[in-house]
């Protein structure tokens, strides 16, 4: 059945071999297989409704075999409102709001082109001229077991939270991230918090941690920002000792009116493991 040219779907697909190398999407070989069952009354943009079910998964490259649970899709639209959850062994991902599934991920990269290369009138007038996008983020996230043989030196044993919006007559585009501990080798990574904000003049970016536990470079109340205007960012580099005294502080000034032309400068006065310095002007 079609409705605007846009069939709906119901059925079953099987993918016995899926070669993730062979078509440019890893580096190394990586199989998938799995099932897909399909129940979509409606796939028009902005209008998608019904469910897709994804179970036997299983993922292989030259040493493991790994089982995944299944995952499930579970779409439904209303009059300029369309709600996406997807849920599985990796936590769950929300999106509501008023847009088109099959062009979000453009908005976001054009919201991000515009802002870093500012003066470019192409980028400018791609973004403008896409059709109106507004969506809300909401997810909880985890590193399933199952999967933990393909990043054995990343441990995380409790959800990364995500909540951001999309407002594409704005270009709003706002993340906020958090995680309150997570092992990276022989770091241990204690209250890490990202922010982002990006808008027609704005752009307010911050990586906190609270604490990075290691045996041979710990860092406590670590902050990295950036923050300015398209084309003009400031940004910042601080950290402390264990007693909350300054260690680190580094900064500097980005302009620039694309990412093939710009410039990188340092504050003047710098702090290097508690040491002053003076930088010499360019």
């Amino acid at each position: 059945v079609l409705t605007d040219g846009y069939p709906s779907l119901n059925g079953k697909l099987t993918v016995n071999r899926a070669d993730l190398q062979a078509v440019g999407l890893s580096t190394s070989p990586f199989i998938v297989k799995g099932k897909i069952e399909l129940d979509l009354t409606d796939t028009r943009p902005r209008k998608l409704d019904g469910t897709v079910f994804v179970h036997e998964v299983q993922y292989s490259n030259e040493q493991d075999l790994i089982q995944l649970d299944s995952l499930t899709i579970l779409a439904n639209a209303a009059l300029d409102s369309q709600h996406i959850k997807v849920e599985g062994p990796i936590g769950y991902i929300t999106l509501d709001g008023n847009y088109d599934y099959t062009q979000l991920a453009a908005a976001v990269s054009n919201i991000i082109e515009r802002q870093l290369n500012p003066a470019d009138s192409l980028t400018i007038a791609k973004a403008d001229s896409m059709e109106s996008q507004s969506a809300r983020l909401a997810a909880s996230l985890i590193l399933p077991r199952s999967m933990e043989k393909f990043l054995p030196d990343l441990q995380i044993r409790q959800p990364l939270t995500l909540e951001g919006s999309l407002n594409t007559d704005s270009s709003l585009l706002y993340l906020e991230a958090a995680h309150p501990q997570f092992r990276y080798t022989t770091a241990i990574v204690d209250s890490f918090r990202l922010k982002l904000l990006f808008d027609q003049d704005t752009i307010n970016t911050s990586i906190q941690v609270a604490q990075i536990e290691h045996p041979v470079f710990p860092v406590y109340n670590m902050a990295v920002t950036a923050k300015g205007k398209p084309g003009n960012i400031n940004w910042l580099l601080a950290a402390d000792d264990a007693e909350k005294k300054p260690s680190y502080r580094v900064g500097g000034n980005w302009k620039g009116p694309s990412m093939t032309d710009w410039s990188l400068g340092l504050n003047p006065e710098i702090l290097l493991n508690k040491e002053n310095f003076t930088t010499v002007a360019d």
